[in-house]
Parts: C-alpha cells; structure tokens; sequence
C-alpha cells in the first residue's frame, strides 16, 4: 500500500535519513523506537501532513503529493497524540465528523447506512452511553477512544495512530489493540506507534525501530529476544529483558 523512496528528513539534525520500506496492505504495523527517534515524523509522513525534504511517499503506487486533501481522508484515516477539540461538542457529533469526508456539504444528514456504522462503532469501542455527554465531561481515556471511533468511522483502507493506547486503562489497551489486529485481519492496513514494547510484539505483524534515522525491521518476537531493542533503547539486555518481561 505504501512505498517510501529514499526519504530524508531533518529538524536542524536528520530525523530520518535515506529510509526506503514497503508497507503492504492489509497488516498491522508497529512503530517503535526511543524519544526523539522520528517515530511521529514518519507517520506524519505516511498521512501527508509532512512532505518529504528528500525521496517520495507513495500510496497505491502514486505519490501522496499528488493526492488531494479530501480523496487523500477518503483513504487514510489519522488518530494523533495531541487534538484541538471542542469541549462543548457531543461525543456522538465528534465521532459523526469521520464521515465529512464522504459527504457532499459538511452538514450534511446522515444517511442510514451512516447511523448504521457509527452506532456499530459506538457499541464496538463501548461508547454508546457516552454518545450524548460533551467531551469537557470526558475522562482522558474516554476522549482518546472517541478520537479513535471518530477514525473509524471515516471507514478508510488505512489508519495511522500515534500512541493511540497511551491514555487508556489496560483493559481498555486491550481491547483497542485487539480491535485493530482484528481489522487488519479483514484486510486494513494499520500503521501504530506504540511505546509498551511488549503489547506492540504481542499485537503486531511488524515493528519498525527507528534508531539514528534508520528504520530496523523484522518480526516483533524475534526482536524482542535478539538485543536488538535493548541497543536501540540503550539498555543492557539483562536489564530490558526484565522490563521486557522476559525474564
């Protein structure tokens, strides 16, 4: 689904340097790496927010350049860390803003088929009950999963998440990651940067491991017991085995 060529991208000091992959479609790819690595860099770059200083992106074998805003949210769908929301909207009117879109006027009525999915949604991320209550009245995890649903529900071959667990409860981690793997099993492509390195090898295909503007990939398990992670993250590897779990 995406091919990076030769990308390069620099804040004063290279972020990513040279980074050629392919993210195919229809699997669930992590994103892992220290502070400061480029994790957010490169999926901003997979959305199109950030255009490449060198090399190119391409979707579907067309660069994302050439895609326009609105085609472009008609495929990928984005779930960032930070999000200006307001406060005084309704959970439910959030998540309804994943359809914009699709629709010819932004105020456009829902149609049934609309409704349909987004009350499927609802019940799938356990938001039903929240529907009706204004985000200010919102816990952190509650918010984050509306983002998430306001994603789903724009209903796009691709989704990319940063952090998208990061303020949930465990059980709510959980399920969250399980809904996701369950959704590249259908056949969406998920790209994630996910810092709990031990729910990103249980939940993902693939990691990528941002170090010194390279990206490192292989199987998540294998890289968990290799050393890999630990010289990425500068741990001894006794050390991050234990925090690893695998001790």
């Amino acid at each position: 689904m995406y091919t990076l060529e030769n990308i390069f991208y620099s804040f004063q000091k290279p972020v990513l340097d040279n980074v050629s992959l392919n993210i195919p479609a229809g699997k669930f790819i992590g994103i892992a790496g220290p502070n400061g690595s480029g994790k957010t860099t490169l999926l901003r770059l997979l959305s199109g927010f950030y255009a490449p200083q060198q090399g190119r992106v391409l979707l579907d074998g067309r660069s994302l350049a050439d895609w326009r805003p609105r085609e472009r949210a008609r495929k990928v769908a984005v779930v960032t860390q930070l999000n200006a929301l307001n406060p005084q909207f309704k959970a439910g009117d959030m998540i309804a803003l994943g359809r914009a879109p699709h629709r010819r006027w932004f105020w456009q009525r829902p149609s049934a088929a609309e409704k349909a999915l987004l009350n499927k949604i609802a019940a799938d991320l356990q938001l039903k009950a929240l529907l009706d209550r204004r985000l200010k009245t919102l816990s952190g995890g509650e918010t984050q999963r509306v983002v998430i649903a306001r994603a789903l529900t724009q209903d796009t071959p691709a989704l990319l998440l940063d952090e998208p667990v990061n303020h949930l409860d465990i059980h709510h981690q959980l399920e969250i990651l399980r809904y996701l793997k369950n959704l590249a099993a259908g056949g969406r492509t998920i790209v994630a940067v996910l810092h709990d390195l031990r729910l990103a090898c249980r939940f993902c295909e693939q990691l990528l491991v941002l170090d010194g503007g390279k990206v490192v990939a292989g199987a998540p398990e294998e890289q968990l017991h290799s050393g890999l992670l630990a010289k990425v993250f500068g741990l001894p590897q006794n050390d991050f085995a234990s925090l690893a779990g695998l001790n």
